[in-house]
């Protein structure tokens, strides 16, 4: 099992400013290996005290066939969370959207019921079924928002 993270990771976080409670996380990974069964990618980090409400991916094609899938879920940032992690809350296995190109003109939206994190986590894809094989360098784009509620 490899893990592949994105290159900022925590450092593109942003409070808006003059009393305002919106965050917004955004990262960029780029792969240049084929994705494999039980490999991992660390796509962005919310931070704690975020009361997560919108998640918004668009990628590069990430396979040159048509087998590649995932599960979209999120684990503690930090190996002494308490925080239980889970690998399908925002999509179950069987993901497909990573086998082309989707533009960040018309990004993936995943629905979810908003969640509060009281602990810094990573949102994190699980390859379920291996890709055929990877093209060039893609990219995939992660824009997370939210609303800043402070650690409880």
């Amino acid at each position: 099992m490899a893990q592949y993270r994105a290159a900022g990771l925590g450092a593109n976080t942003a409070f808006m400013q003059a009393f305002g409670n919106t965050t917004t996380e955004l990262d960029i990974v780029t792969q240049t290996t084929n994705l494999l069964i039980t490999d991992t990618v660390d796509l962005v980090r919310v931070a704690g005290g975020t009361k997560l409400v919108e998640l918004l991916i668009w990628n590069g094609d990430l396979d040159t066939g048509a087998t590649l899938q995932f599960s979209l879920g999120y684990r503690p940032a930090n190996s002494d969370g308490v925080l239980v992690a889970s690998t399908t809350y925002f999509a179950a296995a069987g993901q497909t959207t990573w086998q082309a190109a989707v533009a960040g003109s018309a990004p993936t939206r995943y629905a979810f019921v908003p969640i509060d994190f009281n602990e810094d986590v990573f949102i994190t894809a699980t390859i379920t079924a291996s890709a055929a094989g990877i093209a060039a360098s893609p990219t995939i784009t992660t824009l997370a928002r939210g609303i800043a509620r402070g650690i409880k």
